[in-house]
């Protein structure tokens, strides 16, 4: 059910608005606007179908909506309360056409709801050229019972009869001083440059909030403010997250299921994308990527793309999933909404370009940045991922040192070739001594890990995944198989077959569940329970016997401060330190972020027990992601612990790590 609101505009606006227009701001755009060749590639007619996702901004400019979906709860209780949109907030991708769809508002406005209107680019280069090449043609095309003289469009400010348009650079405080608004656009807020060269900040106060100063005297009021992200700390972000959060819901053509287009739906990871080394093939990469529907796992080809965004509508956060994520609460009469380069139409970031994008940014933290904020529209987690993410990539085998552009020292043998040669997630670089597998119980989910390991305990991660059940778990130990369905490949010897030889499950809530697939599996599989200091009693692994129905279970528990102090500390963060010289972990080279972010979600932190002692403690920062990978991979070190000493001969003296 669609609610019809047409014409609707509130009261307050009538009085300024001269003609009531029966053409809301798209509407008009789409019936007047024609582009040149001088103003940009696109040709012809403006077609608002095209991207139909900057409809919803376009109609908040005025409050003149169409076809309020029933599921948009916030703009709903907007109306009902007689209220208007007086700020937006668009987190965008930089092919996205909101630009376009700021200019179509400032074309409209001088005809039918004049107030002076204030457009700030970056630079005052790119306003000038926006006035000269995009707006003003425009206005001489169409507005010209509202142009007092032509000698008044000049590039940066043009004098209409009865309203001012003003464009400008974000350099100077004097753009913002003396001048009433009632309109007001931000373009690319996230990279204007003030004074002191930090982005944003102009005399100690953010860009927007000197644009927000200018409405006080103004009845009525609207701010647009679009960017490409940069950081989730900046005040772009925080402003858009206190808004109603919009995003745009896309239908699949095979099972009809709304959702938002997201990079991990992208499907590339097939073997007509690789050649014969098993390195992906870009040009096959760019001409096979589908989109795998997350309701039906159908592959949809690229073609569908414009029915989908045709069909797509624009709705808010939910109320729960706001509670949820621990959203800032919803500030009064603040439209946000975000949009990426996966709905884009243009032909520069289709699915298989931006396939290769995500391909060519692995392990290149600059690479990764820019194509997360400029073509995904997420913003960058520059706390949570640079300083020690840094760290987990330089785990990754063949890594290569940013500071001297060359590999560590410790990844080389004594003549200069790779110890552990670079490879992909589903291969062994090595002859394993043994393969072990891993699970961590989350809910629903059970996050697993396989593992090889030399008889020196090296330990290579050889994949990762997520499955629903324990049956799937059982299907893995008889037939173990990659996350893309493929038997595992060692590199050493290709031909070679590999079962896995020691298991070990988090024993989670549903203990008894746990049993049974354990005795399932022929004890291939064993129980684990992380436990505290005191309860491990001073020993790192230790088995404790349990009963199950008349059966003997036994259940390994491991001291969990412990064993992650080994693996994150000892496997990760020191890895390439010589004073620590642990047998070595390696990552494949396609590991994603969702994986780095799990390593990263918790950290070892001095906190108050009481008055003023401290003790260190683990904290898992849940704002950052789940952990279950972490675990996971911990825990393969316990099997180590309890397997190891059957695969190497004990060392003369114990390591010593101070």
């Amino acid at each position: 059910m669609i609610t019809d609101i047409r014409g609707f505009v509130a009261e307050t606006w009538a009085e300024g608005i001269r003609d009531r227009p029966s053409l809301n701001i798209w509407e008009y755009a789409r019936k007047y606007l024609h582009f040149t060749p001088k103003m940009g590639n696109i040709t012809g007619p403006y077609d608002p179908d095209l991207t139909p996702y900057t409809k919803l901004f376009q109609e908040a400019v005025t409050g003149d909506f169409r076809n309020i979906p029933e599921d948009d709860w916030w703009l709903l209780a907007l109306l009902e309360r007689s209220q208007r949109v007086e700020e937006c907030f668009v987190v965008k991708s930089s092919q996205s056409g909101f630009t376009q769809a700021a200019i179509n508002a400032t074309v409209y406005i001088p005809q039918f709801a004049p107030g002076r209107l204030l457009y700030v680019l970056d630079s005052v280069p790119k306003a000038k050229k926006v006035a000269l090449t995009r707006v003003i043609p425009f206005l001489k095309q169409l507005c010209g019972k509202v142009i007092a003289s032509e000698q008044d469009l000049t590039s940066t400010f043009i004098e209409l009869l009865d309203m001012i348009i003003e464009f400008g650079g974000s350099y100077s405080a004097g753009l913002f001083s003396e001048k009433p608004l009632r309109y007001a656009f931000l373009d690319d807020v996230e990279y204007m440059v003030a004074e002191g060269g930090v982005a944003g900040m102009l005399d100690g106060v953010h860009v927007i909030d000197h644009v927000r100063s200018r409405f006080t005297t103004a009845q009525d009021s609207f701010l647009g403010v679009f960017s490409k992200p940069n950081l989730e700390s900046s005040d772009f972000i925080s402003n858009a997250n206190a808004g109603s959060q919009h995003r745009f819901y896309v239908p699949c053509p095979n099972c009809n299921a709304r959702q938002v287009l997201l990079k991990t739906g992208l499907y590339y990871d097939r073997k007509e994308c690789r050649d014969l080394l098993g390195r992906y093939d870009l040009d096959a990469v760019e001409a096979l990527t589908t989109y795998r529907c997350n309701a039906c796992g159908h592959l949809i080809e690229e073609k569908w793309k414009p029915q989908m965004n045709a069909a797509g509508i624009m709705l808010p956060k939910s109320k729960d999933a706001r509670r949820r994520d621990e959203d800032p609460a919803l500030v009064p009469r603040r439209m946000s909404m975000q949009i990426s380069d996966l709905n884009s139409p243009f032909p520069k970031v289709k699915w298989g370009i931006l396939a290769r994008m995500c391909i060519e940014a692995e392990n290149n933290p600059a690479k990764l940045k820019h194509v997360q904020t400029n073509h995904f529209a997420e913003p960058w987690k520059e706390k949570a991922i640079n300083l020690r993410a840094e760290n987990v990539r330089a785990v990754i085998a063949g890594a290569i040192n940013p500071k001297t552009e060359k590999h560590f020292p410790d990844d080389l043998d004594g003549e200069g070739r790779l110890k552990v040669p670079r490879y992909r997630r589903g291969e062994i670089p090595f002859l394993p001594a043994y393969v072990s597998a891993t699970s961590d119980v989350q809910g629903d989910k059970f996050k697993w890990t396989v593992c090889a390991f030399k008889a020196d305990g090296t330990c290579a991660l050889v994949d990762y995944g997520a499955v629903l059940s324990t049956n799937s778990l059982f299907e893995m130990t008889l037939d173990p198989r990659s996350h893309t369905g493929d038997p595992y490949v060692c590199l050493a010897d290709p031909a070679r077959r590999f079962q896995l030889d020691h298991g070990l499950i988090d024993s989670g809530d549903d203990t008894y569940a746990i049993y049974d697939f354990c005795i399932r599996t022929g004890w291939n599989w064993y129980p684990s329970k992380g436990v505290g200091g005191l309860d491990a009693g001073g020993q790192l692994v230790f088995g404790r016997a349990d009963l199950y129905e008349g059966t003997p279970i036994l259940r390994y528990h491991y001291n969990d401060y412990q064993i992650k102090v080994l693996y994150y500390k000892h496997k990760i963060e020191r890895a390439h330190d010589p004073r620590y010289p642990s047998p070595r972990l390696y990552f494949p080279e396609d590991i994603e972020d969702d994986f780095i972010l799990e390593q990263l979600s918790e950290s070892l932190v001095p906190v108050v027990v009481r008055g003023s002692t401290k003790m260190m403690k683990w904290i898992h920062d849940k704002k950052m992601g789940p952990n279950d990978y972490g675990d996971a991979m911990k825990m393969q070190f316990v099997i180590w612990q309890i397997v190891g000493p059957q695969y190497m001969a004990p060392p003369s003296k114990p390591e010593s790590h101070p």
